[in-house]
């Protein structure tokens, strides 16, 4: 790995969002989803904290699983909130709250507050980073890391014992 390696300049990062599927209308969810992919002004949509707010959005995925709806977000980065603050726009839409009308006009800037969506809903599903991959390893593999790790922690114990004795 090279010695300049970040982890905050990752080349994509997954997140999900599970939603209950109850009282939403995932083709409006779908329809409002699209208008967060590409490039956008995202102040209505994240805590400004004094950084720039445009984003570029390459995926969002509605899908229906069981009871529940699911956002599969993709980017290279996103802002802060920007995930659940974006959630709560396509949860009001799809609640018919809100219109596809007023998520057009918040990514215009215009000040319109749909919430923050719930934080326990949100799971950080991968990150990727050029020229890297991350391939498990086998479970034999993770075994045996596991018992070098028990017998160098057993042996650590001991030595540590028989010192205090």
């Amino acid at each position: 790995m090279d010695g300049d390696f970040n982890p905050r300049h990752a080349s994509a990062r997954s997140y999900r969002y599970v939603i209950p599927s109850e009282g939403l209308d995932i083709d409006l969810a779908r329809e409002c989803a699209k208008l967060f992919i590409g490039e956008h002004d995202f102040v209505r949509f994240c805590r400004p904290d004094g950084k720039p707010t445009v984003a570029t959005v390459d995926s969002i995925d509605v899908s229906a699983e069981g009871e529940t709806i699911v956002l599969t977000y993709r980017a290279r980065f996103f802002l802060w909130n920007m995930v659940r603050r974006t959630a709560a726009a396509i949860i009001s839409v799809a609640s018919g709250r809100s219109s596809l009308d007023d998520v057009r006009s918040a990514l215009e800037g215009e000040d319109i507050n749909f919430g923050v969506a719930r934080a326990d809903a949100l799971t950080l599903t991968s990150v990727e980073y050029e020229g890297l991959d991350f391939t498990p390893s086998s479970s034999s593999v993770l075994s045996e890391r596991v018992d070098e790790c028990t017998f160098s922690a057993d042996l650590r114990r001991g030595f540590y014992t028989a010192l205090q004795d």
